[in-house]
């Protein structure tokens, strides 16, 4: 019987102790989920801050580029001003240095000793060439009689300009200001290419020339004199088929008008242009005052 009681009592420890190994093997499975789904909650977490900063890292990278990018579109309009400046002092210097530089017809200045004597032929009538008098002074120069070019009209300034379009305009309204950006000439600084508008520095009989390419989509552009227009050309692309125009007048503008090219359709109007093709040119010169 006591051995029956011991048989028994074992059994019940056995069973109690299994029931007990599966609590702990269970209460350790749940405490381990539990540190696991912690530490990846963690990571998640850590991982969405990481991609935040990321972004904020990329958006503050992207400013400071815009940020560079007009820094440099200023310096190189800065550049351009600079250029303007120093051709305008150079014409400056090169007007006064005219004025002051004394003409030898007018001071008298002697001519060399054996140019006089080549020169010396009072007593020679016959040796004249045809429209020229004789000086009647000791060196008895021949000069050429003037009297005949009176009427002809002399320039006394040069102005001229040339400039073209180094990207493509699209979606031009009535009235939109074409600004060639790009100057190859602007003898007199009277072209600026900030605005596409020649300022005549003096009054005179001027020779404009103007032209534009479009590929898709119809331009009628005027040339205009203080918002007057004086002339037109159109492009008109069909089937895909890019359309070129061009012009050229003669008109007098007094010193102060300004000129410019201007759209004048309602619609959207384009210009195709880059800096290897130059289509849309513009250019003047001063013929005569």
């Amino acid at each position: 019987m006591a051995t029956l009681q011991t048989i028994v009592l074992i059994v019940l420890i056995s069973t109690s102790f299994g029931n007990i190994v599966k609590q702990i093997e269970g209460v350790n499975e749940a405490i381990s989920n539990t540190v696991i789904d912690k530490i990846m909650l963690e990571l998640y977490n850590q991982r969405q801050l990481f991609n935040e900063r990321i972004r904020e890292l990329e958006q503050t990278i992207s400013s400071q580029q815009r940020t560079i990018d007009r820094h440099e579109e200023h310096n190189i309009g800065i550049n351009k001003r600079m250029e303007d400046l120093q051709k305008q002092i150079e014409h400056c210097n090169f007007q006064k240095l005219k004025e002051t530089t004394p003409r030898k017809a007018e001071n008298n200045t002697p001519l060399d000793e054996s140019i006089k004597r080549n020169l010396a032929k009072d007593d020679a009538p016959n040796n004249k060439p045809e429209n020229t008098i004789t000086v009647k002074s000791t060196q008895g120069l021949q000069i050429p009689n003037t009297e005949h070019f009176a009427s002809k009209r002399i320039v006394e300034s040069n102005v001229a300009f040339s400039a073209y379009l180094d990207h493509n305009v699209d979606h031009m309204a009535a009235g939109h200001h074409i600004v060639l950006n790009q100057v190859q000439l602007n003898d007199g600084n009277g072209y600026n290419h900030f605005t596409g508008i020649f300022t005549a520095p003096e009054s005179g009989v001027y020779l404009f020339s103007f032209s534009i390419y479009s590929h898709f989509r119809l331009a009628i552009v005027s040339l205009s004199v203080d918002g007057v227009n004086h002339t037109d050309i159109i492009t008109y692309p069909y089937n895909d088929h890019g359309s070129m125009s061009s012009n050229t007048i003669i008109i007098r503008v007094n010193s102060g008008q300004s000129v410019w090219l201007q759209n004048i359709v309602s619609n959207d109007g384009e210009i195709w242009n880059n800096a290897f093709q130059k289509y849309a040119t513009f250019s003047g010169v001063l013929l005569y005052q």
